[in-house]
């Protein structure tokens, strides 16, 4: 009688969170094909305001917030890299991203939640929801640092990444956001191949992946991303499938080998120096080295 209460307890809290509709939770979440009780094993709400965010284990089961990552991507990801931002308020094209594991609480139980506070000097956390039973951690941060939650200029939305797969999709202006999952997968990664004339791009991951919002830049705050969007192509690479660029191609496409795509690049061999690589999920920056006079250099970055 105690579980079906506390059951109960729980549906109420979400169809609260999202407007009292079940079907609303669907439409919510990253299956809207599922129903209430297939979605509450796996659950977490993001509950916010400009000040501050909220992160409620609002499932029937432990929360596994280990791997979550959260981003407001760039605002270059969205145009060409060769695009000037039409951002005045950020000093970098750099995503905003905070991974969950910062609240050092890997695990949230049924009813607890975690929290940022958007003021460095803050002395205490703010008032949490009534749905949320313990506050585990809390921390503040300053302005514009981890504030994914924040709209920039041209960015009303984040997104809630799992892994390296986005799981919801957030708009800004909602104030809430539930997303859900089946399991935690593993970290997939990208590997960039390179001599001084070529350079090959490898989805090591088990799932296609959009390069769109990938981004390559010759210094750390990614001022001007570089233009390497190669002519023709769609910008989604298949699981195991891999992109040569050639930095003495002088127009159309030459495969290298019958397995990847040979494509002209746009500008020229930015390899040949060291070399910044944001993510496209998870907005990781890897550092990545020039390539070497003689033979391969190699870098691996997480999707």
């Amino acid at each position: 009688m105690g579980h079906l209460r506390y059951r109960l307890s729980i549906m109420l809290t979400v169809m609260f969170l999202t407007g009292g509709s079940p079907n609303r939770i669907a439409s919510m979440t990253s299956n809207p094909d599922r129903n209430i009780d297939a979605l509450l094993p796996n659950q977490g709400t993001l509950v916010y305001e400009p000040g501050n965010l909220t992160l409620i284990n609002t499932g029937e089961s432990p929360l596994d917030i280990g791997l979550l990552i959260f981003v407001r991507d760039s605002d270059q990801s969205d145009s060409s890299p060769s695009t000037p931002s039409k951002t005045s308020g950020n000093s970098s094209n750099l995503p905003v991203s905070f991974e969950a594991r910062l609240w050092d609480s890997p695990l949230l139980l049924p009813g607890e939640c975690v929290q940022l506070v958007a003021d460095a000097a803050a002395s205490q956390p703010a008032p949490i929801p009534e749905f949320c039973h313990k506050l585990l951690k809390w921390q503040s941060d300053s302005p514009n640092a981890t504030h994914f939650w924040q709209a920039s200029p041209t960015i009303d939305r984040f997104r809630v990444v799992i892994g390296s797969l986005d799981a919801q999709t957030c708009d800004v202006s909602a104030g809430r956001c539930v997303f859900s999952f089946d399991e935690v997968l593993p970290m997939d990664s990208l590997t960039m191949t390179y001599s001084a004339t070529t350079f090959r791009l490898i989805n090591d991951g088990t799932n296609a992946v959009s390069l769109q919002r990938l981004l390559l830049c010759s210094e750390p705050l990614c001022n001007k991303p570089l233009a390497w969007q190669p002519t023709g192509f769609k910008g989604v690479l298949a699981a195991g499938g891999c992109i040569d660029l050639n930095a003495n191609l002088v127009g159309g496409s030459s495969p290298a080998t019958p397995d990847c795509i040979g494509l002209q690049i746009v500008g020229s061999a930015f390899w040949r120096s060291a070399f910044v690589v944001i993510s496209p999920i998870t907005a990781h920056l890897t550092n990545c080295p020039a390539a070497l006079p003689k033979g391969l250099q190699r870098c691996v970055v997480p999707r």
